[in-house]
């Protein structure tokens, strides 16, 4: 059934869930947000199926509505008819949102309560992070060594450094803490994970059964030998 925009759409019977959706969309399109929501908000009572509940949230969130989103995520992520890539982007934006209104208690029980459902590793940093901007540092090291998310971005791998100071480095560790260092460009963050490798890796006795790997202790001899680039003080 294809409908076609014309005034008065809203009052128009949806006679299958397809139908429904394809209402949602031609009220934003015609009447706007509000009209929309409020449809879709009706529909998701009359159909119970994935793709309406999606459609409100999309629109809450598209238009604003944030904390009517967040009422609803917290219901619907349990809800296993929805795809479990989809629940878990949608706890990563949750906890986010969480986070950055300084709820980082809430934020990391619905990232840790979430990350049953699979791994994901925007919801492990988002887990991370509000551990770790809670102050609850032994739960961040714990929750990073679990999950392992590979830290990208600038403000990933400076916490990701900071956890693992001040306390032994697991030589799985290690790989990462090299490429988090060969990303640096000169200056002295780079120079302080080069001296943590070296005395990590170099300097100081494994623990038993803790041995670093030989690419390990190799790619950090080439790091500490590397000379640092110097900066031209005249031309020619």
């Amino acid at each position: 059934m294809v409908l076609s925009a014309s005034p008065g759409c809203a009052s128009w019977p949806a006679t299958s869930a397809h139908a429904a959706w394809e209402l949602v969309e031609i009220l934003e399109d015609v009447e706007g947000p509000d009209s929309a929501i409020e449809e879709a908000g009706g529909q998701r009572l009359r159909w119970s199926v994935p793709g309406i509940r999606l459609k409100l949230l999309s629109l809450l969130g598209k238009y604003g509505h944030d904390e009517r989103a967040s009422e609803m995520i917290e219901h619907v992520i349990s809800d296993h008819s929805l795809p479990a890539d989809v629940r878990l982007g949608l706890a990563s934006w949750y906890v986010a949102r969480k986070g950055s209104q300084g709820k980082f208690a809430e934020a990391a029980g619905f990232a840790a309560n979430s990350l049953e459902i699979g791994e994901d590793p925007d919801l492990a940093w988002n887990l991370v992070k509000a551990l770790h901007n809670n102050g609850k540092m032994v739960a961040a090291r714990a929750a990073l060594a679990r999950h392992r998310p590979e830290p990208v971005s600038d403000d990933e791998m400076r916490r990701w450094t900071q956890l693992h100071l001040a306390v032994p480095l697991p030589p799985d560790d290690a790989p990462t803490m090299v490429g988090i260092a060969q990303r640096q460009p000169d200056g002295q963050f780079r120079d302080a994970i080069i001296g943590l490798l070296v005395r990590e890796v170099l300097l100081t006795p494994p623990e038993p059964g803790a041995q670093f790997s030989a690419d390990a202790v190799d790619a950090v001899s080439q790091l500490q030998n590397k000379p640092k680039t110097v900066p031209a003080t005249r031309y020619g």
